[in-house]
């Protein structure tokens, strides 16, 4: 075993011994769902353009930057599939209001 892995695996036990060691309702919860799918995640990133399109957040500038970012940003934090509908349905609520007034 090389140097790196040893430490790997020193560190995976650290961890492991420090969620051990803490209180019941701080650790992480153990059902806690896998990350999205990237199918999932696509759907949630064209249904969240689709939106800042719809309120110009872009304001005629290349929506490029900023498209990219948000991407990192949501594929970092690795949400789960009960988040994205989450996010979603705030983005949904979001459109029907916008809808409405525009009538």
């Amino acid at each position: 075993m090389n140097l790196a892995a040893a430490v790997q695996i020193v560190a995976y036990e650290w961890r492991l011994a420090t969620l051990e060691a803490l209180p019941a309702e701080t650790r992480p919860p153990s059902d806690a769902e896998p990350p999205a799918t990237h199918a999932e995640m696509e759907s949630y990133f064209a249904h969240l353009f689709e939106l800042l399109d719809e309120v110009d957040f872009h304001k005629g500038k290349d929506p490029a930057i900023v498209t990219q970012r948000l991407r990192r940003l949501f594929q970092r934090t690795q949400p789960d599939a009960r988040e994205l509908r989450i996010l979603r349905g705030v983005i949904s609520d979001t459109q029907r209001l916008l809808r409405v007034k525009a009538r």
